[in-house]
């Protein structure tokens, strides 16, 4: 027997080992709801968003935050008349990813800003709350006039953010 063979063994025997507890740790997460404001026609998209929060990590925390959000960090949603979006994260990096947005302040040269409107633990209290907040929204800015069922719309993709 090889010694490279016997090293795999061996690494398989102890991934076999401890596998029951490998499958029982999960990933704890955090939600954050947040606010995007900034000028009246702002054009940005969720991948804007991801983008701008990732390279404001590795700015600011180099290449072991850019290690972290490669991890777990996922924006789930946007909504570009309301201007929420939903970022999932890992619950370590939580408070990275938060200070983080202080820095993003420019989008396709429109001057921008991010703030944490709420920070949850599941994914349904941000649904609730992002619900919660596009409603507000709506009536703050007239949405309904435009749109007599926005509430419903946002309502059906709200609901398909990080079902469990």
């Amino acid at each position: 027997m090889s010694t490279d063979s016997t090293v795999e063994f061996q690494r398989r025997l102890l991934v076999d080992k401890w596998r029951p507890y490998i499958d029982m740790v999960r990933l704890k997460t955090r939600y954050l709801v947040v606010e995007v404001t900034g000028a009246r026609k702002l054009a940005v998209k969720k991948e804007d968003i991801t983008v701008l929060i990732r390279e404001s990590i590795t700015k600011s925390y180099g290449d072991f935050g850019s290690g972290l959000s490669q991890y777990a960090f996922q924006v789930l949603y946007y909504n570009t008349q309301t201007r929420l979006a939903a970022i999932r994260c890992a619950r370590e990096m939580c408070k990275m990813v938060e200070t983080s947005l202080v820095f993003v302040t420019d989008v396709h040269n429109q001057d921008v800003s991010l703030r944490v409107a709420r920070v949850c633990g599941s994914s349904r209290t941000c649904r609730e709350n992002l619900l919660k907040f596009s409603l507000e929204r709506a009536k703050t800015q007239n949405l309904y006039s435009s749109q007599p069922n926005f509430d419903e719309e946002v309502q059906a993709e709200i609901a398909l953010v990080d079902p469990q």
